[in-house]
């Protein structure tokens, strides 16, 4: 290091010609160091010196390039690709595949997915090609071009058949391209292989929502039941409003019940999926006369008009049917009440 620093003071010193020497030696011996930001300090003036050797300075670009990508610098790195493009390097594929992913970190994705055309057209090991067309997949799939992104997603899938991840996106873009049968298949394969992924739940409830779209009620609720796992608020909450359904449709009600009245038991101003479990609730606690738990929910969806609610508002609509019907409920049980206190008044015919 010592001797390093010491050739380094004398560099100003030297000829051009020795000083480009010396640079890529010093440059080379930072990089041996571990001193990447000393090394490419050393050897910047080379690559952009117009008199140095043309192979050497496209080197150096590309260098200079995947430390700045490796570093998280995805500008700088675009800007060693530019120049090092200009130099006409006779082989492109090692500068390609690196800018492709520069492209894709820069969002710039047509730029990426038309470079990475170039470089799928040579010769590349199946690790980066798969890269390659992960990067395209997905930039595609970002610009809503289902279609497009097709055959990038089904190639990845030959090479790498556990790609959970790219078999998940399948379903997606088959569903988007409104081949449904295919989608479903698609998740369904996804459920079955994949028990342990995160997006097993999203998954299933995808699968059961084709699946009661083709009237396959039975498979659909499998499915279901699966997806009522999720973490997510609207899968769950979807899901259990449909295996409640069932319950109810099979005449189950006391289990229809409980399963209603525990998806509404969280405030329903906050999900269409509350509120439709607070309806039925309420419709089934009618039937067993239990007024006052029927009023409770007709009551708490009659609260969630928003002060601001347009009239084609849902919630302005439901809130002004329950208040209706609590309207209702209490006029009955008004009416009840009277009745029961008139008898008391009654004198009795007999003493």
């Amino acid at each position: 290091e010592v001797a390093l620093r010491g050739l380094m003071e004398a560099l100003p010193l030297l000829p051009a010609k020795m000083q480009r020497e010396v640079r890529l030696n010093a440059g080379r011996l930072y990089r041996e160091m571990g001193k990447i930001k000393e090394s490419r300090v050393v050897l910047l003036p080379y690559a952009k010196d117009e008199k140095g050797d043309a192979k050497r300075r496209r080197e150096i670009w590309l260098l200079l390039a995947h430390d700045a990508a490796s570093a998280g610098e995805w500008t700088k790195a675009s800007e060693a690709l530019e120049n090092w493009n200009d130099l006409s390097p006779s082989d492109r594929r090692e500068g390609q595949i690196l800018w492709v992913q520069v492209l894709f970190q820069l969002s710039k994705c047509p730029l990426a997915v038309e470079m990475a055309e170039k470089a799928l057209a040579g010769e590349i090991d199946n690790s980066r090609r798969l890269g390659l067309l992960r990067i395209s997949a997905s930039c595609l799939l970002k610009d809503n071009k289902f279609t497009d992104a097709s055959p990038f997603f089904k190639e990845i899938l030959v090479l790498n058949p556990d790609d959970a991840e790219v078999a998940y996106q399948m379903g997606v873009v088959f569903e988007q391209t409104e081949e449904l049968g295919r989608a479903a298949d698609a998740y369904g394969s996804f459920v079955d292989r994949f028990p342990g992924h995160p997006l097993v739940t999203e998954a299933a409830f995808r699968l059961g929502s084709l699946r009661d779209a083709e009237g396959n009620r039975q498979a659909a609720l499998k499915a279901y039941r699966l997806a009522v796992r999720s973490p997510r608020q609207q899968i769950f909450e979807s899901a259990r409003y449909q295996i409640s359904l069932d319950l109810e449709d099979r005449g189950k009600l006391k289990e229809a019940l409980a399963s209603f009245e525990r998806l509404a038991s969280g405030e329903l101003s906050k999900s269409k999926w509350r509120r439709a479990a607070g309806w039925h609730a309420a419709a089934l606690l009618e039937r067993r006369g239990e007024w006052n738990r029927a009023l409770s929910y007709y009551s708490r969806i009659s609260k969630i008009i928003p002060a601001d609610g347009a009239e084609d508002d849902p919630r302005v609509r439901e809130g002004r049917r329950a208040t209706a019907r609590v309207n209702q409920i209490e006029a009955y049980l008004k009416e009840i009440e009277e009745r029961k206190e008139k008898v008391k008044r009654q004198v009795p015919l007999f003493r």
